[in-house]
């Protein structure tokens, strides 16, 4: 057990992040001291890595809010930028979280809801099945209930939750609101 708590202690990003810096200051130190004639190619090596990361940046499909920030942080430190931005700057799930998301989303396959919110649910389409929607494939369920509203309930990719929207009907805003919230609150329990 003891074993178990070891090892995630030491591969947590954290300590991982830790090490790596440190085992780049000690690069630089080194390369300082043995390699001082070569510091600028070393240097330079270091720019040119941060252009393509700066690059590889500007070319996703990321909010522009966060490019900018990993962009300054990256070219302010060319050196400690990079792998900063490869252990925090993707946007990945643990395992635990996608399988504990798939789980939901296979739940809900596997045992449809017949109501929500005391609505009948008239259809449900599962996008994980191209060839009833015939549109590509998407972990999407979308449920039609008997009133005309809809409930569309995916797995977010970079957040580690269920995402749901809603179509809901109402005279206002305000009605319509409040069927919204009211559908929100009966499926809090099968999200749980």
């Amino acid at each position: 057990m003891k074993i178990k708590k070891i090892s995630q202690l030491i591969f947590r990003r954290v300590v991982i992040v830790a090490l790596l810096l440190l085992l780049q200051i000690a690069t630089m130190v080194v390369f300082q001291v043995r390699f001082s004639s070569y510091s600028s190619w070393f240097y330079f090596a270091s720019v040119l890595a941060s252009l393509l990361a700066v690059f590889a940046i500007l070319t996703s499909r990321a909010n522009p809010a966060y490019k900018i920030a990993w962009i300054i942080l990256i070219m302010a430190f060319p050196i400690f930028g990079g792998p900063f931005y490869l252990l925090f700057g993707t946007s990945r799930l643990s395992r635990h979280t996608k399988k504990k998301m798939a789980g939901i989303m296979q739940g809900l396959r596997e045992n449809p809801l017949t109501e929500i919110a005391g609505y009948k649910v008239v259809s449900v389409t599962d996008y994980t099945k191209p060839e009833e929607t015939g549109l590509p494939s998407a972990n999407v369920l979308i449920y039609k209930l008997e009133n005309n509203e809809t409930v569309i309930v995916r797995p977010s990719g970079t957040e580690p939750k269920i995402k749901i929207y809603y179509t809901t009907l109402g005279k206002d805003l305000a009605e319509a609101q409040a069927e919204k919230d009211k559908l929100a609150e009966a499926l809090k329990p099968v999200l749980a």
